[in-house]
């Protein structure tokens, strides 16, 4: 029985040492390892440990690798195979290159000795992030959010990948440029995703939108150029629209393309609208057009006849394109004044109305539907030096300043015409100075209907009428006016007109 406890006490111990011998092996790890980024070597890091303390035997070479562990800090990798960057004989440090910017990897050292790979040593670095190398993707234009003074762009998200996430995302920035107008500068601005409105932009006008990935170290490149034309949109006025030949009864306008047509120019409308007619006092301007014509888009002009004379009349021109109808513009003009018109009857003289200074005379014009005014033009002897030449025209005479011998002396109103004019009765008519007459002079007196609009006018005149101021014949009528003249009353101006049938009543009895 003795000789079998040594025995059992021998197996007792050799199942205790044998779990220790592991821990013999763990000091050939190598010490202090540390991974830094290599300065001015993107994807480049450096490696660096110390030998182990106390190696099984002496190392035959280090072992160096490394594992991708999150992949532009988008793409966790789970379980990744490392990668054997190198194998030493010599030295304590290793540059590893071509390593993804913006990602975490895992650096290992192992040792080697006559027993095998030792412990693993481990540590992590980041590499540096760098700017996008890809543009976005699936630039697209959307058409229903898009009109003729604004565009909507979107594009894809940006995807987990080195070309687009290789450095910290800030925002898109985009840049849009004038296509039909390459000398204008663009239109630039940020968005933090799609889509992106871009507003007061012209209109049936070509552009070209193009977008980047702007990260936290600079931008990416941009994106192919998408070329997209905003809508159509209503056209600015007809160019240079306005009336360029007129007549007694007709008016013809012309136009050319708006300077902005925001599109393709359909048609033009033309409208007509009489809105004064000074001649006619009673004339009330209709409130719409009276003619309207729809035009097409390669008629630049348009004639109205069977017009009034001396009328204004306002026309009206609008492009049109698919969008509708663009900004009205409105021009005034006129027709000529009446050009035949037959002018006053020859002026009657009332002697009972008349005195020293002035004389009464009818103003009756049969024809007067085209008269604007009534001219009283006077005209008295005078040495012929001292005459200037007289042309009835209601403007030669001029005022009885410039020629006191030749002289408007009124221009009355149609609608003041009360069918006579008391001449040189000293007041205004007009513009013009109604001079008292100097008794025993002959004047000779014209009355002219004018027809005038704007600055064009005709004249029309009467006979000339010729008497001497005071010197006037009483016929035994009645007097034109019950109102006694100056220079009569009405008890002389009744036994005037008595006194011839008294003479020849007597003569009758006798």
């Amino acid at each position: 029985m003795a000789s079998e406890k040594p025995a059992i006490a021998m197996s007792l111990m050799l199942v205790f040492v044998l779990p220790v011998l592991p821990e013999v092996n763990a000091t050939g790890q190598v010490q202090n390892l540390t991974v830094v980024n290599v300065e001015g070597t993107p994807g480049a890091v450096l490696v660096t440990w110390v030998p182990p303390e106390s190696p099984d035997s002496p190392v035959e070479f280090y072992r160096v690798s490394y594992m991708l562990r999150i992949e532009a800090q988008c793409n966790t990798l789970n379980n990744p195979s490392p990668v054997v960057a190198a194998e030493l004989a010599t030295g304590t440090s290793y540059t590893i290159t071509g390593l993804l910017p913006y990602s975490n990897y895992e650096a290992i050292v192992e040792a080697s000795t006559g027993t095998g790979l030792q412990g693993e040593a481990r540590a992590w670095v980041q590499t540096p992030e760098v700017a996008p190398t890809d543009p976005p993707r699936g630039v697209r234009l959307l058409k229903h959010a898009s009109g003729g003074t604004y565009l909507a762009f979107t594009w894809d998200d940006i995807e987990c990948s080195i070309g687009t996430m290789s450095s910290a995302f800030r925002s898109y920035y985009f840049e849009l440029n004038s296509v039909d107008q390459p000398n204008t500068a663009p239109i630039t601005g940020q968005a933090i995703r799609g889509p992106k409105l871009i507003f007061d932009l012209l209109p049936f006008h070509r552009y070209a939108f193009k977008v980047a990935i702007r990260s936290q170290v600079g931008d990416g490149p941009f994106s192919d150029p998408l070329v997209v034309r905003t809508e159509e949109s209503s056209p600015s006025i007809p160019a240079d629209f306005h009336a360029n030949e007129t007549s007694e009864t007709s008016v013809t306008c012309t136009w050319e393309e708006p300077r902005n047509p925001n599109g393709v120019i359909t048609n033009y409308t033309i409208t007509l609208r009489p809105s004064n007619r000074p001649f006619d006092l009673s004339f009330v301007p209709p409130l719409s057009a009276t003619e309207i014509r729809h035009l097409g888009p390669n008629v630049f002009s348009s004639r109205f006849t069977d017009l009034e004379p001396g009328s204004y009349y306002e026309l009206s021109a609008a492009a049109w394109t698919s969008y509708g109808a663009g900004t009205i513009d409105i021009v005034e003009t006129f027709t000529w004044p009446k050009m035949d018109i037959l002018g006053p009857s020859l002026p009657v003289v009332d002697p009972y109305a008349s005195n020293d200074t002035s004389v009464t005379i009818s103003l009756e014009d049969p024809d007067d539907y085209y008269v604007t005014s009534y001219l009283v033009a006077v005209e008295s002897d005078a040495p012929r030096s001292k005459r200037s030449p007289v042309e009835i025209d209601g403007r030669a005479f001029g005022t009885f300043s410039n020629n006191p011998h030749a002289y408007i002396a009124a221009e009355i109103p149609k609608g003041e015409n009360t069918g006579s004019v008391v001449v040189g009765d000293g007041k205004m008519y007009g513009g013009y100075l109604n001079v008292a007459l100097v008794k025993g002079t002959l004047y000779r007196i014209r009355i002219g209907s004018k027809s005038a609009i704007d600055w064009r006018s005709s004249v029309f005149w009467s006979p000339t009428l010729k008497e001497t101021a005071g010197a006037y014949d009483f016929l035994p009528t009645a007097p034109m006016s019950s109102t006694p003249s100056k220079g009569h009353s009405i008890s002389q101006q009744w036994m005037l007109g008595a006194v011839p049938w008294a003479v020849f009543l007597s003569m009758w009895l006798c």
